[in-house]
This record gives structure tokens, C-alpha cells and sequence, in this order.
């Protein structure tokens, strides 16, 4: 079974309880429920970045259409050996909205 993202409550209310802290999330888009976090957390205010993952290209779009504005971790969470082209590290890097 694949490993799913937590739910996690972004409420503005929930953040305050916490005293704001929470303003940076790095996920992997590809995994189960990432989407619809990312969403509920760019509505709250969270910033989402994109890291540890071997998402493809279209996967990479729909988590930036859904609100992520980052990447980070370049090559953490991939395989070792990629090919050239393309390869979640080509596709992000390439991507001027990320």
C-alpha cells in the first residue's frame, strides 16, 4: 500500500493555535491525498513546495495548478540512476512556475 499524505486541519483558526507556525510544507504530489492537501493548505496560507519525489510532468502541473510554488530537495526520494531525459529533476527545474 502506498504511503498516503496525513490529513491535516489548515483552518486559520488551527494555524493561530499553533502561533502562525506553519507557512512551509514540502510533500511529494504523487502520493495519495497530496492534491487535495495542497489545495486546503494554499487556502489557509501555507506555502506548498514540492521535494522527495519522483513525480512525472503532468503529475508536477496538476500539483502546481492545485497551488504548489516550490521545489525543493532536487533528487531526494528518486531512484538513483535517471535517465536523461525527462525525469522528475529535469521537469522541475524546467518548470518557471516552480
Amino acid at each position: 500500500m502506498p504511503f498516503a499524505i496525513p490529513t491535516f486541519n489548515f483552518s486559520t483558526n488551527s494555524r493561530t493555535r499553533r502561533g502562525g507556525r506553519i507557512v512551509l510544507l514540502t510533500l511529494a504530489p504523487e502520493r495519495p491525498g497530496a492534491v487535495e492537501l495542497i489545495v486546503r493548505a494554499c487556502r489557509s496560507g501555507v506555502v506548498i513546495a514540492l521535494g522527495h519525489t519522483a513525480a512525472d510532468g503532468p503529475t508536477l502541473r496538476v500539483a502546481e495548478a492545485a497551488g504548489a510554488k516550490l521545489s525543493t530537495h532536487l533528487g531526494n526520494g528518486i531512484a538513483a540512476q535517471l535517465p536523461r531525459h525527462p525525469n522528475p529533476i529535469w521537469h522541475q527545474a524546467a518548470d518557471d512556475a516552480l
